[in-house]
């Protein structure tokens, strides 16, 4: 299991595609990445650096996008059951990482995970895919109907009740009985802790 907090989440997720990439390339056994069951970030800053880094390279084509989109939904999945399922060799198809992202709405570093979706599968194979016309594949219409990859969970801090000034709950999380414990979140969406994560996984 991976689990990231802030800026940690960004570096994580570049490690996970590296090695990803490895698997791919024969550096790293299958069996070994495999073991990757869960990622969780909370505090995450990866929707913003995403948006940042698209911003600064506005140029980069449609089917790129298409691409890391359809890779978002080959390695990631919202569906807890995959940490219940077989993800060992003798299964083709692996099952997914599941990911699990936590966030306070008054974190100002933080969001929950919106931009990361995909309507590809966990373990499908990336060049068996028919590619989507380029001028359709990122249309307000075509990315509400894929699936966000992420399990989001908007917390609420412990503190923002009893002391409106604390206002930076940027380092709350560990301390947040939310955090490790499922429920529903702020919104009434049912969500599932760390607690729970670690003890499936």
């Amino acid at each position: 299991m991976v689990v990231a907090h802030s800026l940690g989440s960004t570096i994580s997720m570049d490690a996970l595609l590296n090695l990803h990439n490895l698997v791919e390339e024969g550096g790293l056994e299958s069996d070994q990445w495999r073991r990757i069951r869960a990622f969780v970030s909370l505090g995450t800053a990866l929707e913003k650096t995403k948006f940042f880094f698209d911003a600064q390279n506005p140029g980069l084509s449609a089917s790129y996008q298409q691409w890391r989109s359809d890779l978002y939904g080959h390695l990631f999945t919202s569906d807890f059951h995959a940490l219940q399922r077989d993800n060992s060799a003798a299964n083709p198809l692996t099952v997914g990482i599941y990911w699990a992202n936590y966030w306070y709405y008054t974190d100002i570093v933080s969001n929950a995970i919106d931009s990361y979706r995909s309507d590809v599968q966990p373990g499908h194979a990336l060049s068996a895919l028919e590619p989507s016309p380029l001028q359709d594949a990122f249309s307000p219409a075509a990315l509400e109907k894929m699936n966000v990859v992420a399990q989001n969970a908007r917390l609420g801090s412990r503190f923002a009740v009893p002391n409106p000034l604390h206002i930076w709950v940027h380092s709350d999380y560990f301390g947040d009985d939310e955090f490790w414990r499922s429920g529903n979140d702020k919104v009434g969406t049912p969500y599932h802790g760390l607690l729970e994560i670690l003890l499936t996984a």
